[in-house]
């Protein structure tokens, strides 16, 4: 049997001063916390650029397999429960009744797991604020993420023409920018209390989805597109290392795995909803301004037919008949209506996030303080 005894030569007192002297000692971490950061910013880098191909692919799917565009961007939702949630409002008896479904389990899986000793999902962490707020936050990042690299390449393909070569060009300058920024994230938060950073962060978000509402429209160029994607990501580099910071703030210890877990779970979630939403946003907005507009088209509007008239004298100028050029002028005029309308829906859709954005800046300063360079510890209060 192992004796409890202090080894030969040495007193209890020298163990004890050599415990306390390896108490006092920093946390350091086992791994080159560089390397990591290097790992994870790999990780969401190859991460964004598969959704990236997948996006700027979409048209040509539709094109070869046959769905319309809306139709093909549901092979971006990776979760049903995603559909069950943003689709009901199509009016589908059947979706409607798998919402509803899916509703009632999600609720007993809540009541379930909130009496069990050892829950599988943890759902009593929520009651922390610090732990709900973080959730709260990574879902929304995961729509702003994932729903303006639906909007991009399917705007400039569909609306202006790019090819899929083009408009993946156009997002690899704000998937680059995310690449080489989410290290320096790493750093920084080791030098300034998260709740702050992630406050900065969600108002540079909520300026870039702004600025994108001013500037987006048919006559933007490649420079103008890439600029908006940059502005679009920037914030989004410097919000998913503090954001998994705070969701620690007073939680145990023993409840890392499951804080881990339901954070990246709520990311995803929120990836898949982003993905369904602004597909319903921007084919709804796109009616409704479709309306408004086609009221404005009337033969009875002298603008318009002054603007029909001469596209029509310019078609058969280049050889068509007068009747053969009236039909043109028109199609061409229905053409442009459905094109603005249709602009006009996805700034209706960067509105809502910059709104979205503005509103988990308001958000961030609930949050409580962590300790800044304390390794693993944080602050509870």
């Amino acid at each position: 049997m192992a004796s409890d005894s202090p080894a030969p030569g040495r007193s209890p007192s020298d163990e004890s001063a050599d415990s306390s002297t390896l108490s006092s000692q920093p946390w350091r971490p086992k791994a080159n916390p560089w390397l990591i950061a290097v790992v994870v910013a790999m990780a969401a880098f190859m991460e964004v650029l598969a959704t990236s191909i997948a996006n700027v692919a979409l048209p040509s799917m539709a094109g070869n397999l046959g769905p319309s565009n809306d139709e093909s961007t549901w092979i971006l939702t990776s979760y049903l429960v995603s559909n069950a949630i943003v689709l009901p409002i199509s009016g589908s008896h059947f979706i409607l009744t798998l919402a509803v479904l899916a509703a009632v389990g999600l609720v007993s899986l809540v009541i379930w797991e909130w009496f069990q000793k050892q829950p599988i999902v943890d759902v009593r962490l929520f009651k922390n604020m610090n732990f709900l707020g973080a959730n709260a936050m990574m879902f929304v990042l995961g729509i702003m993420l994932f729903s303006s690299l639906v909007m991009m390449p399917q705007f400039l393909q569909t609306l202006m023409g790019y090819t899929a070569e083009s408009a993946g060009l156009v997002l690899s300058g704000g998937a680059v920018v995310l690449l080489f920024l989410m290290p320096v994230a790493g750093a920084i938060v080791g030098k300034f209390q998260a709740r702050y950073i992630i406050g900065f962060d969600w108002l540079v978000l909520s300026v870039g989805m702004y600025y994108s509402t001013q500037h987006l429209d048919l006559d933007i160029s490649f420079g103008t597109a890439s600029l908006l994607r940059v502005l679009q990501v920037f914030g989004l580099a410097f919000l998913f290392v503090p954001i998994n910071i705070v969701a620690f703030v007073g939680v145990p210890a023993d409840k890392s795995n499951s804080v881990a877990g339901l954070v990246n779970f709520m990311r995803n979630i929120g990836s898949s909803i982003g993905t369904s939403m602004v597909a319903t946003l921007i084919a709804r907005r796109a009616q409704f301004h479709q309306v408004h507009l086609v009221a404005h088209t009337s033969p009875g509007q002298p603008t318009f037919a002054q603007s029909v008239e001469a596209l029509a004298g310019h078609l058969g100028a280049s050889g068509l008949d007068a009747v053969q050029a009236t039909s043109q002028a028109y199609a061409r005029m229905y053409q442009a209506v459905i094109g603005q309308a249709t602009t006009l829906a996805y700034i209706d859709t960067f509105w809502v996030l910059c709104i979205g954005a503005a509103i988990m800046f308001l958000l961030s300063f609930v949050l409580k303080r962590n300790n800044p360079g304390a390794g693993g510890e944080v602050a509870v209060g």
